[in-house]
Order: C-alpha cells, then sequence, then structure tokens
C-alpha cells in the first residue's frame, strides 16, 4: 500500500510539473507576441512607416540611409547609440547611451566618456538583438533597431527596465571597416 501511494505521489508531482511549464511555456510566447504587438504599435504611433520586420521578431527604420558598405559578423563598426526600453505604443525611454547631450536631456548620470565605441559584430559582448541587428544596417546608416526581451535581457528586471520588456536601440554607424 505505501508502494501505490509513493507512486501515486510521483506521478501526481510529475503530472503537476508537466501543466506548471506548460502554462510557463505558454507565458512566453503570450508575451513575445505582445511584445511584438507593442513594437507595432509604436511604429504605427510614431510614424514609422516604411519600418521593416525581418526574421519576424526585429524591426528596423532607417532616419538616413548610409551610402557604405553593409555590416557582416566580423566587420569592425564604430557607432554611437541611444539605449531604451519600449514602454508603451507613445513612449520608449532612455536608459543609456554614449552621446552626452542625450544623456543630459534624459537626465542620465553620467558613468562613461561620451564618445564612439567600435564593436566587432558577432563577437561584440553587446546583448544579442544589439549585435544581430547591426546585420541589417550600412556604414552611414542613422537607424532604430527594435527587438523583444529574448533577444535582450529577457525575463529578468535590468535596473529600472521591467522584465519582459521589448528594446529599442538608435544607432548612427560612423564607420565600417571589413573583416
Amino acid at each position: 500500500m505505501r508502494l501505490f501511494s509513493h507512486t501515486g505521489l510521483f506521478f501526481g508531482c510529475l503530472i503537476s510539473a508537466f501543466l506548471l511549464q506548460s502554462c510557463q511555456k505558454e507565458t512566453v510566447s503570450r508575451s513575445l507576441e505582445s511584445q511584438l504587438q507593442l513594437m507595432d504599435s509604436y511604429i504605427a504611433t510614431k510614424k514609422l512607416k516604411d519600418s521593416v520586420k525581418v526574421e519576424v521578431d526585429y524591426r528596423y527604420y532607417r532616419f538616413v540611409k548610409g551610402s557604405g558598405v553593409k555590416i557582416e559578423a566580423g566587420d569592425k563598426v564604430t557607432l554611437s547609440y541611444v539605449l531604451t526600453s519600449i514602454e508603451s505604443s507613445t513612449n520608449a525611454r532612455v536608459y543609456a547611451t554614449n552621446i552626452k547631450s542625450v544623456a543630459a536631456l534624459n537626465g542620465l548620470k553620467e558613468v562613461a566618456d561620451y564618445v564612439p565605441i567600435t564593436v566587432v559584430v558577432g563577437s561584440s559582448g553587446l546583448f544579442k538583438g544589439f549585435d544581430t541587428g547591426l546585420r541589417y544596417l550600412y556604414e552611414g546608416d542613422n537607424a532604430f533597431i527594435m527587438f523583444p526581451s529574448i533577444y535582450g535581457y529577457g525575463s529578468s528586471s535590468m535596473g529600472t527596465i521591467p522584465p519582459d520588456t521589448p528594446l529599442g536601440v538608435r544607432v548612427y554607424i560612423h564607420k565600417v571597416e571589413k573583416k
């Protein structure tokens, strides 16, 4: 009898774990879908009508089309950036930048030198959304790349950014050195 009750308990726990995992997968899926909807509604509100959807999850809008070479993995790219969290269809809040005037305008604490950075695309140390987003751009581009949290901070909060928040990066591509 004791074996039966332990076996029943084991299977009960196993079924509960399976159901919990299924619910979590659906929550993540809904979260991703709602983030993509938020990004699309932000695009519509800001009238970025020529935004490009890439690989389902990424969106980008070019304010200025560069005339230089296309960025590829392994290229050294010198750029300036403004990182934002997309909080609503009307608001993207700046939380980091390497442009002093943007930092001052948004009340950010001075934390580093305000100079362009140089990264190697594909091994840059940037979060995946930022790094991958660069591959859609060209030297001289001034663009806004948007992506869901799975390519940024995920389900974790980061400083003032809540979990499952889509991110945007305004980038100014100054120079591309081919690999």
